[in-house]
C-alpha cells in the first residue's frame, strides 16, 4: 500500500479528531511546520482539549537559521537617566516607543530627495530602558536609561546634549512630563 501523501494525513487528522473549522496550520515561508486545533468533544468524552502537531525538524531548522551576528561597535556608547513624574494612567510603552522612534533632521538637509523620509535620519537612539518606578504624591515617578550610539564616530557631549534637550520636549509636550 502506497504511503499516504501529507494533504491524505492532514485530512484524515482534522476529520477523526479536530473540530472542523476549529484547525490552525502552522507554516514559516511556505513550508507547513505543524496543526493545532480543538478536538471534538466526544472524543474525550465532553472535556476541553487541544491537539497540536508539531514537525519538530522543521521547527529546528527555523531556530537555527535565525542565528545572527552583530560585530561589536567601533565607537563607545553614551548612557544617559532621566526622571520625569507623569500620571499614573500613562502606558511606559508609550513614552519608550516615543523616545526611540524619535527622528532629527540633519543640519545640511536642504537637499530635497524622493520621499519625506529621505530628509530625516534616525537620532542615535540605541537603546530606552526603564530601570525605576514608582508612585509619588498622585504621579508615577519613571527613570529611564537612554543609550545613545552613532556608528561612524563617537558622539560628542554637545550631540548628547541636543538629543537629551529634543527628548525632554518631547515629553513634556506628548506626555506633559515634569522632569525631576
Amino acid at each position: 500500500m502506497p504511503e499516504p501523501n501529507e494533504g491524505d494525513w492532514v485530512k484524515t487528522f482534522t476529520d477523526n479528531f479536530l473540530i472542523p473549522g476549529e484547525v490552525l496550520k502552522i507554516e514559516s515561508d511556505g513550508e507547513v511546520i505543524g496543526y493545532l486545533g480543538r478536538v471534538d468533544k466526544e472524543l474525550v468524552e465532553n472535556y476541553e482539549a487541544a491537539l497540536a502537531e508539531i514537525n519538530l525538524d522543521a521547527l529546528l531548522k527555523l531556530v537555527e537559521e535565525e542565528h545572527e551576528y552583530l560585530p561589536l561597535p567601533k565607537y563607545p556608547s553614551v548612557m544617559r537617566d532621566i526622571s520625569i513624574l507623569v500620571e499614573p494612567t500613562t502606558r511606559v510603552g508609550e513614552i519608550m516607543q516615543a523616545i526611540q522612534l524619535m527622528t532629527r533632521i540633519p543640519r545640511e538637509s536642504k537637499i530635497k530627495r524622493g520621499s519625506l523620509a529621505d530628509q530625516y535620519q534616525p537620532a542615535f537612539i540605541e537603546d530606552v530602558d526603564l530601570i525605576d518606578e514608582y508612585e509619588y504624591q498622585s504621579k508615577r515617578s519613571l527613570t529611564f536609561r537612554i543609550v545613545f550610539q552613532a556608528e561612524d564616530r563617537t558622539l560628542t557631549e554637545k550631540e548628547v546634549n541636543e538629543e537629551m534637550e529634543r527628548i525632554i520636549k518631547m515629553l513634556k509636550n506628548k506626555f506633559k512630563a515634569i522632569i525631576r
